[in-house]
């Protein structure tokens, strides 16, 4: 194809306005889009003193065509814009409803009993019942409006450790809370992925079964919500303990509900903070192992629901003693080398 459209600029330069070459027919409106760029850019550099005469117009020419697909472009979103403004007001107006049942619901009001005591009351019966909805209100959990209820709670929990986020750290998927709570501490940071495709990932490996990983190389593994992501979650905490230096520490945290997706990423288990804490025992022992159980019934149903956490009273979503939590936290600790 180089040859034909050498050919075909020798034919103009040599003084012929008009060349067609059947061989070269094609619709598409410029050189690098007919052959390939890398022809293109050979073209150029051997007969560039045909070509720079033309590079104004060529330019002016392409910056009409841009500009033609901006305004297009323009056109396009207003309308898609116009076309889901009803929706969003929806329900924009439909979350609004959703927090305020959370912050006037399921908790006790405390009301005067006409003696000077106070009796407590329930709301009534009905009172949740805009929460009986078969599709969220966001299918990102509420992130495209504040920060993930889930979220809240491992936050809290990563800061609480931060001090633990030091040395030469081991995060899934990306740096972020490497960075955010390793700060000065940190020295290194290796970002593991499975997925190749991850831009963030600096080690490509299953965290399930990683030989790659050297063993006894790392501080500190940070694991926000990904165990429940694999087939075997014994087999990647048994790796993250060979991985982690004597007195290293593993931060991790598990779901104890969500929705139910397909997908590489989807969630395969949920975890009790009970069942969870016997797991990482047969890693780490019992003896070196913290567990939390964050969240309430409220922090469940906001985060099911869609909510994000500046939608619902902060305060409710920590929930009461006994209530069954969103979120456990685990901190573990590789046992120093010779402990028994």
């Amino acid at each position: 194809m180089q040859a034909q459209w050498d050919a075909a600029i020798r034919l103009v330069e040599s003084g012929y306005e008009h060349v067609a070459v059947r061989a070269l027919a094609d619709p598409a409106a410029t050189l690098a889009a007919r052959a390939d760029e890398q022809v293109a850019r050979a073209l150029y550099r051997k007969h560039a003193q045909l070509y720079e005469p033309r590079l104004r117009a060529v330019l002016l020419a392409r910056e009409r065509v841009v500009g033609e697909l901006l305004r297009e472009t323009h056109l396009a979103e207003r309308a898609l814009e116009e076309q889901l403004r009803p929706r969003l007001s929806a329900r924009r107006r439909e979350r609004d409803r959703l927090g305020a049942k959370l912050r006037g619901a399921r908790r006790m009001a405390l009301v005067g009993d006409g003696a000077g005591t106070a009796a407590a009351v329930q709301d009534p019966p009905d009172a949740w019942g805009d929460l009986r909805r078969l599709e969220p209100l966001s299918p990102h959990w509420g992130e495209e409006r504040g920060l993930v209820v889930d979220r809240l709670f491992i936050e809290r929990f990563l800061a609480r450790h931060a001090d633990d986020v030091r040395g030469r750290v081991l995060a899934y998927h990306d740096a972020r809370y490497a960075t955010r709570y390793g700060r000065h501490r940190l020295t290194a940071c290796d970002v593991l992925d499975a997925d190749a495709t991850n831009p963030a990932a600096t080690l490509v490996a299953d965290l399930q079964h990683a030989p790659a990983l050297a063993s006894a190389r790392y501080d500190c593994i940070l694991a926000p919500h990904v165990v429940q992501l694999l087939d075997d979650p014994a087999a990647a905490l048994a790796e993250c303990a060979r991985v982690l230096k004597p007195g290293g520490v593993l931060l991790a945290s598990v779901p104890t509900v969500g929705r139910i997706e397909d997908g590489a990423r989807a969630d395969r288990w949920r975890f009790s903070a009970e069942r969870f804490a016997e797991l990482l025992a047969g890693a780490f022992d019992a003896a070196n192992v913290t567990v939390e159980a964050l969240g309430g019934t409220d922090a469940t149903i906001a985060f099911l629901a869609g909510l994000a956490v500046g939608e619902v009273d902060e305060a409710l979503l920590e929930g009461a003693e006994g209530e069954p939590p969103l979120v456990v936290a685990a901190r573990a600790v590789k046992p120093p080398e010779g402990a028994s």
